[in-house]
């Protein structure tokens, strides 16, 4: 494993150019950036066939000037040079990632506390490190990528915030402004990258005699979903939408990663259990806080009279209500659910000091 210390002349600027002189794709993941592109040599980039910037866009932040303005930079280096620009937003992002890509393989990746920008490369104290684990490059690519779960970016939305910018200028020496451009940022039709043929299901919480805590946070990334029978139809890659029993409220939505397992001994009531991986945990960190409700989000979509509720079109929890610890629930509705919590997560993931 190699290091990267721009305390040295082996800096990020050459590491990083380095890396992407030798690449045809690269992947640039960076919360914070610059106002234009002098600070990196993308003259000499005009090989690669694409650049995907993954970065925020949090409303009232001053910055979001500067990464218009670097966003409409990027664009017009990729009109001008045949390059494919693909922007993402993830607004809980943090981490610093800088990927190549050769020939459809990951040649290697620059994993930094060190911005993409001039004092994040060059001028500040960082340090990195290079990883050339393809395996493992790969799964970090792919949460990166299903962490975005908003539109991406086209040249023509960037173009209207930079409008609106222009109509609130900037104040030197400004962190906060009055401009939000989250009004740009869609949700998008499939913001959990679900597979589209997965089968989704609903899974009680608690019991009525002893629900969950009250503000019990749902955020861990990966939790043990009990059954009491053998939930054979349960199955890696299905999609579980969890909810509290004697509350009502949803709590979370997991993805099953697990084949079922089953406790030792025989004194267990909830035996048998599946690991599910937190798709929304920062919805499920304050479920509690978001009144969203089962039972209310069943009659709105009811009357909504586009899709059915359950598989079997009676579109009722019965099975559930009468002490079942699992029913199916069908695509429509389930991306029904999934399309509003993600909206609350959009807002979540707006504000501030995260």
């Amino acid at each position: 494993m190699l290091t990267i210390n721009n305390t040295t002349d082996n800096n990020h600027l050459n590491g990083i150019k380095t890396s992407f002189l030798n690449s045809d794709k690269v992947i640039i993941v960076s919360p914070f950036l610059w106002d234009d592109l002098s600070f990196f040599p993308f003259e000499e980039m005009i090989h690669l066939s694409k650049i995907t910037l993954v970065t925020r866009l949090k409303p009232f932040t001053a910055d979001q000037y500067q990464k218009i303005e670097f966003m409409l930079k990027l664009f017009e280096f990729g009109e001008v040079h045949g390059v494919i620009i693909e922007v993402l937003i993830d607004n809980f992002l943090h981490g610093k990632v800088y990927v190549s890509i050769k020939a459809g393989s990951y040649r290697e990746a620059i994993i930094t506390s060190a911005n993409f920008n001039r004092h994040g490369l060059i001028i500040n104290n960082q340090w990195g490190v290079v990883i050339k684990d393809i395996i493992e490059i790969d799964k970090m690519v792919t949460e990166i990528r299903k962490h975005t779960f908003l539109d991406p970016l086209i040249l023509d939305t960037v173009k209207k915030m930079k409008a609106v910018a222009d109509q609130h200028p900037k104040k030197k020496r400004e962190k906060e402004a009055g401009l939000d451009l989250s009004k740009f940022l869609k949700v998008s039709q499939n913001p959990l990258h679900i597979n589209r043929k997965t089968t989704y299901w609903l899974k009680p919480i608690g019991v009525s005699d002893n629900p969950i805590p009250w503000a019990e946070p749902f955020d861990k990334a990966e939790y043990p979903l009990h059954f009491a029978k053998d939930p054979k139809g349960v199955k890696p890659g299905h999609i579980v939408i969890a909810y509290a029993v004697g509350h009502g409220h949803i709590l979370s939505i997991f993805e099953v990663v697990s084949t079922t397992q089953k406790l030792p001994g025989e004194s267990h009531r909830w035996a048998y259990y599946v690991m599910g991986k937190n798709l929304t945990p920062h919805y499920g960190e304050r479920w509690y806080k978001h009144q969203f409700y089962l039972s209310k989000e069943r009659v709105l979509a009811l009357n909504l009279a586009e899709f059915n509720i359950t598989p079997s079109g009676l579109n009722t929890f019965g099975t559930i209500n009468f002490g079942g610890d699992k029913m199916r629930l069908t695509k429509e509705f389930c991306e029904y659910v999934i399309q509003k919590i993600m909206s609350i997560n959009k807002e979540i993931s707006e504000a501030p000091d995260l």
